[in-house]
């Protein structure tokens, strides 16, 4: 921030702006980047990469229709950009925009016909039209490219919701029942596989996965709550901590190592963080760093239940 007080260049100092903002987004402190942002923007005030970035933090904190514009903008300034289309299109066909969405697919297809990520949007927004044929044509081409497995488990989970709109409710419980193994975590494959397994009259396997996406999405508004407390709190260990623990639990591991971290940062002697940082790095294999957090977790516990001086009066 004193380089850009003494006037860099041009080119140096969006590259400190960028610096800062993005460490501060590493660290979860969103008020922080939002300001960092807010000053690039005064500046410039189309700054492609600003513009996505502050979308960024006006998606994480509910304000969607603001995430939207600032992406538009982003798309306008680069139009290449395929994370910039494709972080439009999801917001829009969550606001419902299906036909907008949908041409944002289609500028990465055109770009490369074969996106992964593109043609499952497409195929959902084919799906929201009752475009059966395109909608298949685009999973199944999203399928032939053996993608990774989170872009599987989302071209599965529409073909799930392909079959399901042609009847063949069987054939969706397949589909929708490998997805939830490859993203066990993804609320919308646990709702699509309950509606599959109701319709195939197993309403107790229905039920357990009705309660999942409940439960899952309730862990995910809490993480939500935290990220908007850290605002008034950036440096509560607890908070981050917590947000670690929840993330770890439903399968997303490297997020949540990735809050703990921050934890420590806030307070490096926080033993409920260190215990939970030995067991992710004993799941992991990494027994050093195990045995190095289980000794500052027993060093904490030691400090909590250290009996303080009684002076008297």
């Amino acid at each position: 921030m004193e380089m850009i007080d003494h006037g860099p260049a041009d080119q140096v100092a969006e590259e400190i702006y960028e610096a800062i903002a993005r460490g501060y987004l590493a660290s979860y402190r969103l008020r922080d980047a939002w300001r960092c942002l807010d000053m690039w923007l005064q500046w410039r005030p189309n700054a492609p990469q600003a513009r996505m970035m502050r979308a960024y933090v006006y998606d994480q904190l509910d304000q969607v229709p603001a995430a939207i514009e600032d992406y538009r903008v982003a798309v306008e300034r680069l139009p290449a950009s395929r994370e910039a289309h494709l972080k439009l299109a999801e917001l829009l066909f969550r606001q419902g925009a299906v036909n907008e969405a949908d041409s944002h697919y289609r500028a990465c297809l055109a770009a490369d016909a074969g996106d992964a990520e593109a043609l499952v949007g497409a195929a959902r927004c084919a799906l929201s039209h009752e475009n059966l044929a395109e909608a298949r044509r685009c999973v199944e081409a999203a399928l032939a490219l053996h993608p990774e497995s989170k872009q599987r488990a989302d071209a599965l989970t529409e073909r799930g919701r392909l079959l399901l709109a042609e009847g063949k409710p069987g054939e969706a419980v397949e589909a929708l029942t490998e997805a939830v193994q490859l993203a066990p975590a993804e609320i919308p494959i646990h709702r699509v596989l309950a509606a599959a397994l109701t319709r195939v009259g197993q309403a107790d396997r229905a039920k357990f996965h009705y309660d999942r996406a409940a439960e899952i999405e309730a862990k995910y508004n809490r993480v939500g709550e935290i990220q908007r407390a850290l605002i008034e709190k950036p440096k509560d260990a607890q908070l981050r901590c917590e947000a670690g623990k929840i993330l770890i639990e439903q399968g997303l591991t490297a997020k949540g190592v990735g809050w703990l971290r921050t934890a420590l940062e806030c307070d490096p002697n926080h033993g409920q963080t260190h215990e939970l940082l030995a067991e992710c790095y004993a799941n992991a294999g990494n027994q050093s760093l195990a045995a190095q957090h289980r000794l500052l977790a027993a060093k904490s516990a030691e400090r909590t239940e250290a009996p303080t001086s009684d002076t008297g009066p």
